[in-house]
This record gives structure tokens, C-alpha cells and sequence, in this order.
């Protein structure tokens, strides 16, 4: 899923990179704030997408991206999916920046430990 990648890459969606596609909404935002799901131990960074309802976080101890989706009409969140760093993804050791395409197409999180920048593509 995640593609370490040079500063040269672009995202035409992504330049190929395979598709994320967070699960369906499941658990509620209190389960979010408790701290009890995997994919969000050491929550650094958070990004809204440009459409307000997708929420993507870095968690540095988990090595992680997560997902989460806002309600608009109330900001409640819930998890989604996350994508942790092994099993074929690399670039998330000691996840801590993250920043989100103008179109929403693509997520990048910055590894810390790996010295790099993995791209997926959000389907």
C-alpha cells in the first residue's frame, strides 16, 4: 500500500501508488478520545481534507496512518481504518508529519525513523 518515494514524485493520482480505501465508519468517537484503538497511539499530526468530512492522523508510536470520518453537521469522529508500518508498507516507522493533496487523491506521512515519505493513493 505504501510507496517510500523521492521529492521528484508527483500525484497523478498518486503515480500509481495502490489504493487506500478506509473501511466503513464502526466505532464511535468516544472510542477515538479513549485512546483504545490501534493506529492512534502517539497521535502527532492531524489533517482535514479540503472537503471537511475525511480526518487522516499520524501516530508515532504505532508507527501508523488512521482515518477517521467528521460528521459535518456535527464534528463527531469516527475511526475508519488505520495502515501501520510492515506487512508490505514501509516509510511509517515513528509516523509524524502528514499532509493531504489539494483533491484529496493522495495522503503523504513522513516516516521519522525510516528518513521517509510514504504516498497512498485515497480511493
Amino acid at each position: 500500500m505504501g510507496q517510500v518515494v523521492d521529492s521528484a514524485a508527483t500525484c497523478s493520482p498518486c503515480g500509481g501508488v495502490p489504493g487506500w480505501r478506509p473501511r466503513s465508519a464502526r466505532r464511535e468517537v468516544e472510542d477515538v478520545l479513549d485512546g483504545r484503538l490501534d493506529g492512534l497511539g502517539g497521535v502527532g499530526d492531524i489533517v482535514v481534507g479540503p472537503g471537511g468530512t475525511a480526518v487522516y492522523t499520524t501516530a508515532q508510536h504505532d508507527s501508523a496512518v488512521a482515518a477517521l470520518r467528521r460528521d459535518p453537521s456535527t464534528g463527531a469522529l469516527q475511526f475508519r481504518d488505520a495502515i501501520f508500518n510492515g506487512n508490505g508498507v514501509s516509510g511509517l516507522g515513528s509516523a509524524a508529519g502528514l499532509a493531504i493533496s489539494p483533491d484529496s487523491a493522495c495522503v503523504y506521512v513522513a516516516g521519522f525513523d525510516d528518513n521517509a515519505v510514504a504516498v497512498f493513493a485515497v480511493e
